[in-house]
């Protein structure tokens, strides 16, 4: 698919120079982090060399300390406590971590977890009538409860105490409970934790206020890197700190069904990064959520017993192998009723899993660079799952057509909904109308945003030492993309495995070498001349290591130098 180059503004390189001089560090290094908005020499250092120390204090959260005293009374009353989680990777992780820090304080929690298919999402009317027959005073709800009002005020009143802990907006309402900790809805110094992570600030709290030894507490780094990589929060600020200390402690995690669950998917003893998390463990993880009852999950991250952690491990194997059959299928089903690419997809199917259409639509998403929607038909009621473009918003046009739903909610990328049937064809006229999406599409292709012009003599082994330190790399913190152009193709071009490219290029009278996945049909002939657009990346083999340049794109006319 043909792409444009975007390449950002340039920098103030004066101002680069001299902080790469103080800092002794590459004056490309500089730019980079200061077009990730870190600007003065102590933030690019930061960014560089991320700690715990760094992390904000949790008592920043307003009702911290309300939600601390009420835990620590309820565990020193031997009061019994429930935590209410999600179903997906956020919730099940952030359920056993605090499972994990309770059982610490001297108490063994219950724990519930919705049926995503028979239930659906948060604190649901099984869910509630639980609680209300659980002999918990206390419940905490982890990575939900935020436009539960009417039931956290019926929980309330039949004498059960609730304190939420969510990353979703709020609706504006004051919700009635003990205490809510939101890093999106007070003036908290970062916004953008994972339910995970918000647990993570109430275990330091915690920790802190008990004198617990906080040293105990890095240990599970592990469950909030795997939180914070899979719901896509950004890499930034305390999420970067989670994950970079987190991928060192999963390397050695003392969780005995993490390591089961690697052992199965072969990464013990690999150097792991945000792909593993998010493309390996994820999917398996929310493969119970999607398929069966995520209180499995649970269960796998709390469990101390070896042979309970390798069968339930091998459960999420076999689920996450059904759950890409069935994606597999509704996407094959989906592409045959595309007729022509329009300006938003939407398909609606009986038989269709409502687990699963969200990521089906997601592939569809990226397949034809349009916003999807697939909707599974039960009867009159279809469940929807919607994916979108960087460039449109898909809960604000869901939000100009809301009296076609039942419910709906999600964000700029993703969103659910519940429609009627009879409802179906107006929405893509309504969604045509009522926003900019026709004239946005018309021209719309898939864009590459590239940091920076380089040419191939500033590629040294210091600078992708210094690329190094920005990892790890993911939404809000992507890879470092270049553009050199000019480049003469020298040797012999060649084609490795089925798809993909390897050659050497020539700029500036240096040599680099190229491999491009999947980019065969942009085999070129020597002597020709490019613009590349690329990543860097070190190749280790044995004792001795070379740097590659990664192809994203070939311009083989060199039109764009």
């Amino acid at each position: 698919m043909k792409t444009n180059w975007l390449l950002k503004e340039n920098l103030d390189l004066g101002e680069a120079t001299n902080i790469a001089n103080r800092l002794n560090i590459e004056k490309t290094t500089v730019e980079l982090a200061m077009s990730k908005n870190y600007r003065t020499p102590d933030e690019i250092y930061s960014f560089l060399n991320p700690e715990l120390s760094n992390l904000h204090d949790p008592f920043l959260f307003s009702q911290m300390e309300i939600a601390v005293e009420r835990i620590v009374r309820a565990v020193n009353a031997k009061e019994k406590v429930l935590i209410y989680g999600d179903y997906d990777v956020d919730g099940t992780t952030g359920t056993a971590f605090l499972y994990h820090i309770l059982k610490k304080m001297g108490t063994v929690p219950d724990f519930y977890i919705p049926n995503r298919v028979s239930e659906g999402y948060g604190l649901t009317e099984a869910g509630v009538e639980y609680c209300l027959k659980s002999y918990a005073n206390l419940i905490i709800t982890v990575d939900c409860g935020m436009g539960a009002g009417e039931r956290v005020k019926l929980l309330q009143k039949n004498g059960k105490d609730v304190i939420i802990i969510d990353h979703h907006e709020g609706t504006g309402e004051i919700l009635p409970a003990v205490a809510v900790i939101n890093s999106k809805i007070e003036n908290y110094p970062f916004r953008e934790l994972s339910a995970c992570g918000i647990v993570f600030k109430l275990g330091q709290a915690i920790f802190e206020r008990t004198k617990m030894d906080k040293e105990e507490l890095w240990d599970y780094l592990d469950l909030v890197a795997l939180a914070t990589v899979c719901d896509v929060t950004p890499l930034i600020d305390e999420n970067r700190i989670f994950v970079k200390e987190g991928l060192k402690v999963l390397s050695k995690t003392k969780n005995i069904g993490l390591q089961k669950l690697m052992e199965k998917t072969r990464l013990s003893g690999q150097k792991l990064s945000p792909y593993q998390l998010g493309f390996i463990l994820g999917p398996r993880i929310n493969a119970k959520g999607r398929l069966g009852d995520a209180k499995e999950t649970v269960n796998l991250f709390t469990t101390q017993d070896g042979e309970e952690a390798a069968k339930i491990g091998q459960a999420l194997e076999n689920e996450n192998n059904e759950r890409q059959k069935i994606q597999k299928q509704i996407v094959q089903e989906a592409e045959q009723e595309i007729k022509d690419v329009s300006e938003v997809i939407i398909i609606a199917k009986e038989g269709w899993h409502p687990g699963v259409i969200g990521i089906a639509a997601s592939k569809l998403a990226d397949k034809f660079y349009r916003p999807t929607m697939l909707i599974a038909l039960n009867g009159d009621i279809g469940r929807g799952s919607a994916r979108s473009i960087p460039e449109f918003n898909i809960y604000e046009a869901l939000s100009k057509c809301k009296e076609l739903f039942s419910a709906f909610g999600g964000h700029k990328a993703a969103a659910g909904f519940t429609i009627k049937k009879e409802n179906i064809p107006l929405l893509k006229d309504k969604i045509i109308e009522r926003t900019n999406i026709k004239v946005l599409v018309k021209d719309l292709i898939p864009k590459i945003i590239i940091d920076k012009k380089l040419s191939i003599p500033l590629i040294s082994e210091k600078l992708v030492d210094e690329l190094e330190k920005i990892e790890p790399f993911g939404c809000g913190n992507s890879k470092p993309m270049f553009v050199s152009t000019g480049l003469q193709v020298i040797g012999y071009p060649r084609i490795v495995g089925n798809n993909h490219i390897k050659f050497k290029v020539r700029g500036d009278n240096k040599m680099g070498e190229v491999i491009g996945f999947g980019l065969k049909e942009m085999l070129m002939g020597t002597g020709e001349y490019i613009d590349l657009v690329y990543e860097l990346k070190r190749e280790n083999r044995g004792a001795s290591s070379k740097i590659m340049l990664y192809a994203k794109d070939i311009d083989k006319n060199g039109k764009r130098s």
